[in-house]
């Protein structure tokens, strides 16, 4: 089987990583945190080392996933570089997505009582996606990093969410890195015969 091709394992695999991601982010709780921040530096740590120990599409597969992995993980989750993940639409769609859990959850704990500020009927979509963008995107890195910010549990919902980004669009770049490895020698093929 080659790099860039799904077999039923694969496919299996995916969804799996998929709902547990997914019921991390729900969750955003210390251990789901740790867990899935693990997972994302682990897997990035792996494919650096695959991608200089393979060779021929599993090599381009693993450098694909590298790059762009560590590319994201560095440019939204690294203190060091400058605050560009507010900005993002990944960090939009997170924002958003931490609006509707918090609306949702501050729905279910007041049940039964007038709640007409939360009311979601109020909300167009477009406003909510505004709010949340607004209260992630004014302070990212200090939410993300500080220690005395005490919204610890919207810094673990981003930190899950941007480690989960850089899983997926790290294995996004793999693919295409393997599809563009495999243009290549078919191209290269093609020219040896023809020569």
């Amino acid at each position: 089987m080659s790099a860039g091709a799904f077999s039923l394992r694969t496919l299996l695999v995916l969804v799996t990583l998929v709902a547990v991601g997914c019921y991390a982010l729900t969750q955003h709780t210390r251990l789901w945190c740790g867990i899935i921040m693990t997972l994302a530096c682990s897997s990035l740590a792996l494919a650096v080392l695959l991608a200089i120990a393979a060779r021929g599409p599993w090599r381009a597969f693993w450098t694909g996933y590298a790059v762009v992995g560590c590319a994201y993980w560095l440019l939204t989750v690294s203190p060091f570089v400058s605050p560009n993940g507010g900005v993002l639409l990944t960090t939009q769609s997170l924002a958003y997505g931490w609006h509707y859990l918090s609306l949702e959850s501050k729905e279910i704990s007041n049940r039964g009582e007038e709640i007409s500020e939360f009311d979601l009927s109020e909300w167009t979509v477009d406003e909510a996606l505004e709010t949340a963008i607004d209260e992630v995107e004014a302070e990212y890195f200090q939410i993300l990093w500080s220690p005395r910010s005490g919204q610890y549990s919207l810094r673990r919902y981003l930190l899950i969410g941007q480690s989960l980004y850089s899983i997926g669009l790290g294995f996004v770049g793999a693919l295409l890195s393997g599809w563009l490895y495999a243009r290549r020698m078919r191209r290269d093929a093609a020219t040896k015969a023809i020569a």
